[in-house]
């Protein structure tokens, strides 16, 4: 075995260990580890399919459900478990799971979930994990959400072979029918996120901070967003 096969070998089976790691604390279901030696095996690729087949996605992003959070971690496990086996019935379930998430975006989702009032004094396409301060923050934790979609569309449009294929689950949202087409209406709604808050609001000027609140105004060039520490 070559280095590099060697390499990619040793990169998967670190994967699917992570992979179970991040859905044990939770688990419904059990899911088989057969060895820590050799390839991932199909036992063990079928037992996650099982077990993320009982999960069900957070009802939004409060406590950082989407980041660190129970669905976060089981969506990004999902990824790298598409990535080990080219199993769709997992990618469906991932896909499920971003459907999820870009539903409960603060600007497209109704209330109670949605339509707050962020510390921009607008309706901002975010992902609040806490509705109950004033005003409301938001800081590094959204970029989960976001990684989500883009992570999932990737992982599509690195499969040609899928783009035309329906996807089975549906499309509860009207997100696309397709593959290619969930992954254009994932990208789209990443891409909102991070122009509509990231670069419009929170990389940005010390003068446009304060016309948004002087109370906001920072002192040095480049600000965070307001209500983290991060």
């Amino acid at each position: 075995m070559s280095n590099l096969s060697r390499n990619n070998l040793c990169l998967k089976i670190a994967a699917f260990i992570c992979a179970c790691a991040v859905m044990l604390p939770c688990a419904k279901a059990q899911m088989a580890v057969d060895s820590f030696d050799g390839p991932v095996t199909q036992n063990e690729i079928n037992s996650f399919k099982s077990y993320i087949q009982t999960l069900t996605p957070a009802a939004d992003n409060i406590g950082n459900n989407w980041a660190q959070g129970h669905s976060g971690e089981q969506t990004k496990a999902m990824g790298l478990m598409y990535e080990i086996t080219g199993d769709t019935a997992i990618l469906d379930q991932m896909i499920k799971f971003c459907d999820a998430v870009l539903s409960e975006r603060n600007d497209l989702a109704p209330a109670p979930v949605g339509q707050h009032v962020i510390w921009t004094g607008r309706i901002d396409p975010v992902w609040p994990n806490n509705t109950t301060t004033t005003p409301i923050g938001t800081g590094g934790e959204q970029g989960d959400p976001v990684g989500h979609l883009g992570n999932c569309a990737q992982l599509i449009l690195q499969t040609p072979s899928i783009w035309n294929t329906t996807v089975p689950i549906g499309d509860p949202h009207g997100y696309g029918a397709t593959y290619l087409a969930r992954a254009k209406t994932f990208v789209a709604g990443a891409d909102a996120a991070i122009d509509g808050t990231f670069s419009n609001r929170c990389w940005t000027s010390p003068t446009r901070i304060a016309n948004i609140s002087p109370r906001l105004a920072p002192t040095n060039p480049v600000t965070r967003c307001p209500g983290t520490s991060r």
